[in-house]
């Protein structure tokens, strides 16, 4: 502030204009001889004999040897110092596909084979040269037991692992990849410049095929997954909640406990024996959306299959008609009262929480718009009703859920105090509450638009 005036300070260091002589005579004085070198360390606490006086930081200041400068004029190349390589993933075709039939919305199935299912919608809206596409493997062998669907998230955790190096070119030129896994198995995902993505995922389909266990990334992996299931005990007793429904009404969930105890049982050896099984058996579900057109998704499917059929570990089969991966959810009868208590994982958390779970029915169009509407309708008059009226937690909130398709509502409150006995499901009044305060709410938020 002491150099330059009021108006010039916030773009004091920013060149006004080109100066091609003075930026010359600024590089010329980049030499050995007008070099000073800043070199900050531990190692120098015992030559730093000099104190600075602002912070009393010991320092010390010497010249630099003339033998060093010398050398330092006539440099030798180090051979470690070179141009990259040239990166394959940089697009360089940014033509746009013209599409054949621009009143199609939606995207439709343009290939189904035994191995595979292709979705196809061509953009016809955004006229970008950008495009996404989605391989979800269904996969039942990773499905069966806890053990099973640790080592398939393990198994992708590696592949991410070994892809940082070989992907970073496509990073770097624009394009995004994720690998996750899921509840049939796991999917791989790749978006970006449409010009060299399907190299990009031929890329990871090769990773896929070729995977090997890296015994020292494997117990990497493992200790990280291991914290991560034991820190589900320091969440907050509302997500804690959550699982616990979510354990209870899905087909095939295993809980975080079961993961706890076989996790640390797993070795590299269970991971090379496990990763033939995985995909032994698969469906692979395709989405193809963008600049892409119809011949060349077709042509990358067919070289899918191919890769998944013909791998040097891996061949690949159709899955059996008693292996379709199914999604389901009990079922709750009509007037029907569940109560699941469960202690908080973390004993210094004197958090309660409770969840309030009403099931509707199976998805479809016109329940999902109302319950969307009722939930938009409630929210003020439940946020008033039970944390500003009864007073029950800081934390209160309803919102639909969908669970393997089917639809429901579900009330929230978190509270440092204990729930009231009233409220817990199965007892006489909770209904009573309940519909109360739906009537309370719809009326205080409606003004008379519900008639049900």
């Amino acid at each position: 502030m002491r150099l330059y005036p009021p108006e010039d300070w916030l773009a004091a260091s920013i060149p006004r204009k080109f100066d091609s002589e003075f930026l010359s005579r600024a590089a010329h004085q980049l030499t050995p001889d007008t070099v000073r070198i800043f070199w900050h360390s531990k190692q120098f606490q015992d030559i730093a004999t000099e104190v600075e006086p602002w912070y009393g930081t010991p320092y010390t200041c010497q010249k630099i040897d003339q033998a060093l400068i010398e050398q330092w004029r006539s440099p030798e190349v180090d051979p470690r110092l070179h141009l990259p390589e040239r990166n394959p993933f940089i697009p360089t075709d940014f033509s746009i596909v013209k599409d054949p039939d621009p009143e199609v919305q939606f995207p439709s199935i343009l290939k189904k084979t035994d191995l595979c299912r292709l979705w196809y919608k061509l953009d016809s809206g955004f006229g970008f040269p950008k495009a996404c596409i989605v391989l979800h493997f269904h996969c039942p062998e990773s499905l069966y037991s806890p053990e099973a669907s640790l080592l398939t998230r393990l198994f992708t955790e590696l592949l991410k692992d070994y892809l940082d190096a070989s992907a970073y070119d496509a990073v770097v030129a624009g394009l995004c990849y994720q690998i996750v896994d899921s509840s049939r198995g796991f999917w791989i995902s790749v978006s970006g410049y449409n010009h060299e993505l399907i190299r990009l995922i031929t890329r990871i389909m090769e990773v896929v095929i070729d995977f090997t266990v890296d015994e020292d990334r494997f117990n990497v992996k493992k200790e990280v997954l291991l914290r991560s299931c034991l820190n589900v005990q320091f969440e907050q007793p509302q997500e804690q909640a959550h699982v616990n429904r979510v354990h209870l009404l899905q087909h095939r969930r295993w809980h975080v406990n079961d993961y706890i105890q076989v996790l640390p049982s797993l070795q590299p050896d269970d991971l090379r024996q496990m990763f033939p099984r995985i995909l032994s058996r698969t469906f692979v579900e395709c989405f193809v959306s963008g600049n892409i057109s119809s011949e060349e998704a077709e042509s990358f499917v067919d070289h899918v299959e191919a890769i998944l059929t013909k791998g040097p570990t891996v061949r690949a089969k159709p899955l059996l008609s008693s292996q379709l991966v199914e999604h389901r959810i009990v079922r709750l009868a009509d007037g029907a009262d569940f109560n699941f208590p469960s202690v908080g994982l973390n004993p210094k958390d004197q958090n309660s929480a409770l969840r309030f779970y009403l099931q509707f029915g199976q998805d479809e169009t016109s329940m999902n718009v109302l319950i969307d509407l009722l939930v938009l309708t409630m929210n003020e008059g439940v946020f008033h009703q039970l944390r500003t009226v009864e007073q029950l937690g800081y934390f209160v909130f309803v919102t639909g859920t969908d669970d393997s398709g089917v639809r429901g509502l579900e009330f929230l409150i978190q509270s440092p105090s204990r729930i009231q006995s009233h409220w817990m499901p199965g007892s006489k009044p909770t209904w009573r509450c309940l519909q109360k305060l739906l009537r309370n709410c719809l009326k205080r938020t409606s003004k008379g638009m519900w008639t049900r």
